[in-house]
């Protein structure tokens, strides 16, 4: 599961004004149980794609910000 610093820090980007899905997708990267989980849970949500989703930059686009963010939240929870 993510680390709560794992957390703390995508909390702190996806609650700056200005951040971008970029910074997002760095941190996600670094963690790959999270990552692991936001591209399953892409894929169960939208599962009427013809192709599964494999890009974590995309994932993040589908989900938007605040899902990733409750994502990364309730994952610590799960630890």
């Amino acid at each position: 599961m993510p680390g709560p610093s794992s957390a703390s820090s995508i909390l702190e980007v996806c609650n700056k004004y200005e951040s971008s899905p970029d910074e997002l997708y760095r941190l996600i990267c670094m963690d790959p149980v999270l990552l692991s989980r936001l591209l399953e849970v892409t894929n169960s949500v939208f599962s009427g794609l013809e192709q599964p989703v494999t890009s974590p930059a995309r994932a993040i686009i589908m989900l938007g910000m605040n899902t990733v963010k409750a994502l990364a939240v309730s994952a610590v929870g799960e630890h």
